[in-house]
């Protein structure tokens, strides 16, 4: 009788344990997983950004930089090029 009950208690003891380690490989998998879900979705906000902004713009023989300058360039040309007022001013001038 008290040898199935050290057999029974070492079966339980060693059941936790392998639940201990599939949680601790668990944890591992999500810390480095994550961390590569993090790496990849900043990755791809960065790529976003960069295909989407403008930070220069060639007009003619010269180029106008930053932001003020081009919004007004565009504003100015589009102004220019159309009788119809497409775009109101507050949005493309502040």
């Amino acid at each position: 009788m008290q040898q199935r009950v050290m057999v029974n208690e070492q079966f339980w003891q060693s059941l936790r344990n392998k639940e201990i380690i599939l949680a601790n490989k668990f944890r591992i998998k999500l810390i480095v997983e994550g961390n590569l879900n993090i790496r990849f979705f900043h990755n791809c906000l960065k790529t976003n950004w960069r295909k989407n902004n403008i930070m220069a713009l060639s007009v003619c023989d010269s180029s106008v930089e930053g932001v003020q300058n081009v919004k007004q360039k565009v504003y100015l040309t589009l102004r220019t090029s159309s009788r119809k007022k497409l775009l109101t001013d507050q949005y493309w001038m502040a």
